[in-house]
């Protein structure tokens, strides 16, 4: 929740230096050539997935929202293009 608020706060209304669901949905489409319908649904996941986490609503739902998310994310790995490698000089962050 810690981690995931913040981060989809950025990406939904722009809180701490993000540029908002504007901002975020047109790199997300246009940028990196995610279709419209999955960019809004990975924002969704991962700011109201956080919320509700913390409060307890559907959290079945939300957990399986943020998976989805993260599991993206580990296999299109930092560049968006290359597979994610765990490795000595390759440490995520």
């Amino acid at each position: 929740m810690a981690v995931f608020f913040p981060h989809g706060a950025q990406k939904a209304l722009g809180w701490f230096g993000g540029y908002g669901l504007a901002g975020t949905m047109g790199f997300f489409t246009q940028k990196m050539g995610i279709p419209a319908v999955f960019a809004a649904l990975a924002i969704a996941a991962e700011f109201l997935g956080s919320i509700g986490l913390f409060v307890g609503f559907l959290t079945r739902v939300a957990a399986f929202g943020i998976f989805c998310v993260m599991a993206v994310a580990a296999i299109r790995g930092p560049s968006g293009t290359e597979s994610f490698r765990l490795s000595v000089n390759r440490i995520p962050y």
